[in-house]
């Protein structure tokens, strides 16, 4: 369950592992809770395969704290007891959405993630180093996954590290911080959020913009008008300069963020990037400029040279995490 979209699969699993049968979207704001969309999976289950459901993970965009789920980034809350109990199941685990990423990540495929190679030689064994995923879309998410010898797979630690202080230190990225809140007066701190989400394309678009007006196009002008700007900016980022600059300052913060996280978890694993805005934008990263930045460290660059990056490219990762997270609790 993101804050845009929520997507719920039907799963088999045995022996660790995973098998997607069939998948629903629904857009997140448009529900008003979870029992009707889960009833009527439950009820397909039931009528298309003769199988009634016991048990079941959600993975949830926001901090999984008390009785009641709040997401982040949507107003929907959620009653897990309450949920659990309409629904009839037996089992029903929340998870954080990063943490259903992190166990998703041991049920990808080579193919399933586009490689940007280390620098450096690994002289360490990565299949138990610590990794780390993190993903730009509606927000931005987090986790670390260890590795669990006894089950074979990496663990999940769920972290809400994206709500982080942004620390700006270039002249450019003052200059966007305090356009930021040139623009919202009540805002004291900056997050990496606030720039690596799909409102943070907008607000760097924004800041180009007012930065050199006289770039103004066509192109520019639509996406001015339009009141979801982020679609459009990734849309033209080919054929309009200012969206190019856009997502060229993007991916450097990015980079950034990531090579912070990698420091923090000395995830020698390696580094997972998630998130749609990667995944829809594959023919743009320009993956030099991203390990350049990555590795931008006076002290630890040789580490940083060392750590594998990946981006997922299979959209489902979350589907077969949150159904690997719910065999192991069935």
């Amino acid at each position: 369950m993101g804050g845009t979209h929520t997507r719920i699969a039907l799963a088999w699993a045995w022996n660790g592992r995973i098998s997607l049968a069939v998948s629903f979207h629904f857009q997140t704001r448009s529900l008003k809770d979870l029992f009707l969309p889960l009833s009527a999976v439950s009820a397909y289950a039931k009528k298309t395969y003769g199988v009634s459901i016991k048990s079941a993970a959600l993975g949830v965009a926001g901090p999984l704290q008390g009785k009641i789920i709040q997401l982040t980034n949507a107003p929907l809350r959620i009653s897990p007891s309450s949920l659990k109990q309409r629904v009839g199941l037996r089992s029903l685990r929340f998870i954080n959405d990063f943490a259903a990423i992190g166990y998703g990540i041991n049920c990808l495929r080579r193919s399933d993630l586009l490689k940007i190679p280390p620098r450096g030689t690994t002289t360490w064994d990565r299949r138990r180093a610590t990794r780390a995923v993190i993903g730009a879309g509606t927000g931005l998410g987090k986790s670390i996954l260890i590795y669990d010898d006894h089950l074979g797979l990496l663990i999940p630690h769920p972290s809400e590290g994206g709500h982080g202080d942004f620390p700006a230190t270039l002249p450019w990225e003052r200059e966007l911080v305090d356009f930021i809140k040139g623009r919202d007066r009540d805002r004291k701190e900056i997050s990496y959020e606030d720039l690596l989400s799909g409102r943070g394309l907008e607000r760097i678009y924004r800041f180009l913009r007012q930065r050199s007006p006289a770039l103004e196009t066509p192109l520019s002008r639509r996406i001015d008008r339009a009141q979801e700007k982020a679609p459009l900016i990734s849309q033209y980022i080919s054929q309009d300069e200012t969206c190019r600059e856009t997502f060229r300052l993007f991916l450097q913060i990015y980079a950034k963020c990531a090579r912070n996280f990698a420091l923090d978890t000395l995830a020698l694993g390696g580094i997972y990037l998630a998130g749609g805005i990667l995944a829809k934008n594959l023919s743009h990263l320009d993956a030099e400029l991203f390990r350049d930045h990555f590795e931008e460290n006076d002290r630890h660059r040789e580490i940083l040279q060392r750590i594998p990056i990946r981006v997922v490219t299979n959209y489902d990762v979350s589907l077969y995490g949150a159904a690997l997270a719910a065999s192991l609790s069935a």
